[in-house]
């Protein structure tokens, strides 16, 4: 059997302070029976997060997109969607 955490906020700020740091949390997961991880992105910064994750660790992957509270803090919507694409 494999663990896998299907929606995950790996960089959030009481994880990095109960753990450290991202890493130390993600490593720690996969060290105790998490086999993949998928982080979610719902902002333009901590998406791109989530695509660094997935670079660093061969165990996570990226969701990137913009939750519909956060849509209110983008003018250019075209833009952030051409971002998120890219």
């Amino acid at each position: 059997m494999i663990l896998f955490d299907t929606h995950a906020h790996c960089d959030d700020e009481r994880i990095k302070t109960e753990f450290g740091s991202t890493q130390a949390y993600i490593k720690h997961q996969l060290e105790n029976g998490v086999g993949a991880i998928v982080n979610i992105g719902t902002n333009l910064d901590n998406s791109r997060v989530s695509i660094s994750l997935a670079e660093e660790f061969e165990s996570v992957y990226a969701s990137a997109g913009i939750h519909p509270y956060d849509i209110r803090f983008y003018d250019d919507i075209d833009a952030v969607l051409s971002e998120l694409r890219a």
